[in-house]
């Protein structure tokens, strides 16, 4: 049946909190308290149903609702349905399939929504992060002074740094200086052709400019 097919997964869900709900229950408490949970469990899916129904905004009639609340929320046959509302089982259980394409028509345009906003939502915290790096690395900036700072922009082209110096650099995709500071002595070593003496030419290029290894800027 249709009832069958597209209500039981949600029914069942339901289910199995209040079941795992009623385990817990003691034993000599279990029979008092059976009504009391069975109707907070209708409760608990009118509620969801409610919220449900308000995705869909003013799609559904006023019979519509009646027959989704009395399914879904207290799980009734099309044949009580019909009994309660006072019409025959084919048109309730007609009536309850179109509401539910369009339950599940606002289920589905609710979620594409969410994941729109999930979306946006990263991409605010991905600015965020930049932004806090971006900040971070003024923060450092302003550490150096003007000449400094004027020194870690320049290119190694530009430096009095040797030619042998300038060209391990450049075959090591080094361009500016504050690409150099990065490096450790040990780092430097390591690009090819690079030996003690280029290493201490660049640590005391580094001295004069008041600048060390390692820097992050």
């Amino acid at each position: 049946m249709f009832f069958d097919t597209f209500t039981e997964p949600i029914i069942l869900n339901i289910d199995k909190y209040f079941s795992t709900m009623m385990h817990k229950t003691p034993n000599t408490a279990m029979k008092s308290n059976t009504e009391m949970v069975k109707t907070l469990k209708e409760r608990c899916m009118e509620d969801m149903l409610q919220h449900l129904l308000l995705l869909a905004g003013d799609r559904f009639s006023l019979i519509e609702r009646q027959v989704l609340n009395e399914v879904l929320a207290r799980n009734k046959t099309f044949r009580e349905v019909a009994r309660s509302l006072g019409q025959n089982a084919d048109r309730q259980e007609l009536i309850f399939s179109r509401a539910f394409e369009k339950l599940i028509h606002a289920i589905e345009e609710a979620t594409s929504k969410l994941l729109g906003y999930e979306k946006i939502e990263k991409e605010l915290n991905e600015l965020k992060a930049a932004q806090h790096s971006l900040k971070e690395k003024m923060s450092l900036r302003n550490k150096f002074s003007p000449a400094q700072r004027k020194v870690l922009d320049m290119s190694i082209d530009a430096t009095e740094l040797s030619a042998r110096v300038k060209t391990i650099c450049s075959h090591g995709g080094i361009r500016l200086v504050s690409d150099l500071v990065a490096l450790t002595r040990g780092e430097l070593r390591k690009l090819r052709n690079c030996g003690e003496t280029s290493a201490e030419e660049v640590e005391n290029f580094l001295n004069k400019h008041g600048l060390t290894w390692g820097l992050q800027v």
